[in-house]
């Protein structure tokens, strides 16, 4: 794990920042961004601009900062070489929700109720969750000498806490706990890690991710 005093010190007092202007905005700020422009799309679109300041922007200095520090370094986890088995991640989650489509209404079906104006928020939102999450959190946390799969659970901890906050205001808080939904999250950051590390690439996670939205966009319209 962490080796670097300094880095430490960063990550913790990161952390409680991030995970607290980040809980106040979901409870109280992004209602007010809803009553001021009143669509949906619109909505969401700022609080994608929010995310990106307050997610990506910060998270993308602090990897140059400690640049040296990092797991993966630029700009080799910026590269836009992708190796061609990595796209068969594609392919299968493709196949997957096809399945699940097939299965629940005996033919490939696209859902009803798309919001296709979605579409642009959810690409935008696999890019800043990744650059945090997998980008600085999880590279930050990892040394070669060191085995991955204490940084890599501790991570899929974290991004699954960070969704406590409009889980709450959405009233399924409490759903997800009980029923164990929030093992799909888990599931999520595990398989967005492995597919980092292995990679070694932030851009095709960011994709992968991105794909992962727009396929739920798809094929369960939310």
């Amino acid at each position: 794990m962490i080796k670097n005093k300094k880095l430490t010190a960063v990550l913790i007092i990161y952390t409680v920042l991030f995970y607290g202007v980040w809980a106040w905005f979901e409870l109280f700020a992004a209602e007010k961004l809803s009553a001021h422009f009143g669509t949906e799309f619109m909505t969401e679109l700022a609080k994608c601009g929010v995310k990106l300041a307050v997610w990506a922007l910060p998270a993308f200095i602090l990897i140059k900062i400690f640049n040296k520090n990092m797991y993966i370094k630029m700009p080799n986890m910026f590269s836009n070489r992708f190796m061609a088995r990595w796209w068969l991640l594609f392919a299968a989650m493709v196949g997957y929700f096809l399945f699940v489509s097939y299965r629940a209404h005996g033919t490939v079906k696209l859902a009803d109720n798309i919001r296709w104006e979605m579409l642009i928020p959810y690409i935008l939102v696999g890019l800043s969750e990744e650059l945090v999450f997998r980008g600085w959190l999880l590279n930050a946390t990892m040394k070669e000498s060191d085995k991955l799969i204490l940084p890599v659970a501790v991570n899929a901890v974290m991004f699954t806490l960070i969704h406590f906050p409009i889980w709450y205001h959405m009233g399924v808080l409490e759903q997800n706990l009980t029923h164990f939904l929030f093992l799909q999250i888990i599931g999520l950051s595990v398989l967005f890690s492995w597919t980092f590390i292995r990679s070694r690439n932030i851009v095709f996670t960011m994709l992968l991710h991105s794909a992962y939205d727009i396929l739920v966009l798809l094929f369960l319209g939310s």
